[in-house]
Formats: structure tokens, sequence, C-alpha cells
């Protein structure tokens, strides 16, 4: 799932955000790190909410279909 592979970059990204930075450069890359991953994180949990509603509406779907062809 698209999901889990934005997790695992995510996931690879915060190993670099806690090396200690020596630098401001170095702390500046570190915060944006941090940034990209938060962003990482709710693109990863958004795509996951939009599976489950296609799942759902598919469901739904399914149903009103057997429903209609018993009718």
């Amino acid at each position: 799932m698209h999901s889990e592979a934005i997790d695992a970059v995510r996931n690879r990204l915060r190993g670099a955000e806690y090396l200690d930075w020596q630098s401001p450069a170095g702390r500046n890359f570190s915060g944006y790190l941090a940034e990209r991953g938060a962003m990482l994180a709710a693109t990863a949990a958004a795509l996951r909410e939009a599976a489950l509603s296609v799942e759902a509406y598919g469901g739904a779907l399914a149903q009103a279909e057997n429903q209609r062809a018993l009718g």
C-alpha cells in the first residue's frame, strides 16, 4: 500500500533528523526533516483514510447492487 511506502520513507528520514548536527545549517536541515516527516505522516494517514472510505463505498455499492438484483 502507498501509505506504508510513505511511512518507510519517513522512518528513514527520522534517522538523519536525530543526528547531532554541529552547524546552524545542519540544525536547520534537521528542522526541515522534522517538518517533512510530519507532512509525510499526515499524507500516509490521509491515504489510509481514503482507502478505508473507498472500501466502504465499494461495500455499500455491492450491497445496493445485490438488493437491486433481488428486487
